[in-house]
């Protein structure tokens, strides 16, 4: 079961006012960008990776995003290995859940 971002319902309102916001702001970054890295979306939003890690685990459940194989770096070491990892939005194939379509109404 996924967590909500705590067990009291304010904990849980925080989740859906706050959270929903975030995941919906993410994705309309990488959507409006195509291709971003979790170093792009950490600088944009000013969130650690650790925070984001959530948001684009689900975008990608839902066939929205697609986590790109990570670039060879230089082995310079000044970098963490999240900074490299790279997400594509998915403009096709995406799941919708309110999907009220004739074929899926069926």
């Amino acid at each position: 079961m996924p967590s909500f971002g705590g067990d009291s319902p304010q904990q849980r309102f925080d989740y859906f006012s706050g959270g929903l916001i975030v995941l919906l702001q993410v994705q309309s970054y990488i959507k409006e960008h195509y291709v971003v890295s979790m170093a792009q979306l950490a600088t944009h939003f000013d969130k650690s990776p650790a925070v984001l890690e959530p948001l684009l685990v689900q975008l990608i459940r839902k066939g929205r995003l697609e986590k790109l194989a990570a670039p060879r770096c230089g082995g310079c070491h000044q970098c963490h290995s999240t900074d490299l990892d790279l997400y594509q939005w998915r403009s096709t194939n995406a799941i919708n859940c309110n999907d009220q379509s004739p074929e899926r109404a069926n």
